[in-house]
């Protein structure tokens, strides 16, 4: 029998509304052993669908790069 092969990692969460979400998180460590080149983090949500089944959405969320005020070009003092 071959070795298991661990990926990722799973968390679940009731909402408000009393369903549970499941998310899982796959880093680049987990894209090598399955032989795909990704640097980034991949966050997949399993949620429940209104027909009863469960489907899987992306977490496209990123963060909003730092604001800069035009025409400030001064150095900071530290």
């Amino acid at each position: 029998m071959s070795e298991k092969i661990l990926l990722g990692k799973v968390t679940q969460r009731e909402t408000p509304f009393g369903t549970v979400e499941t998310e899982i998180a796959l880093g680049p460590k987990d894209f090598e052993k399955m032989g795909i080149v990704c640097p980034d983090w991949k966050r997949i949500k399993i949620k429940p669908s209104k027909s009863g089944g469960l489907y899987a959405e992306l977490n496209t969320w990123q963060p909003k790069p730092a604001a800069t005020v035009e025409g400030d070009t001064e150095e900071l003092p530290f």
